[in-house]
């Protein structure tokens, strides 16, 4: 298999999120979405960097009280 077979089967939207979310926020968006990873921006919209479902669940284990 091609990447572009598997690229072709998903989705061509892209899910974003600022980077002064919560972790809850961004785990219902990649929910909402049916995706495993977000975009992040700041407020310059400037992309920071990619927040993946193990980023999330690894928050979460390490600080659940502010989570």
């Amino acid at each position: 298999m091609k990447l572009k077979d598997l690229l072709a089967k998903k989705t061509d939207s892209l899910v974003t999120i600022r980077d002064d979310a919560c972790i809850y926020d961004a785990a219902t968006a990649m929910v909402d979405a049916g995706v495993g990873s977000v975009l992040v921006y700041d407020k310059a919209d400037t992309l920071q960097g990619i927040l993946t479902e193990r980023d999330v669940l690894k928050a979460t284990a390490k600080h659940r009280e502010t989570a």
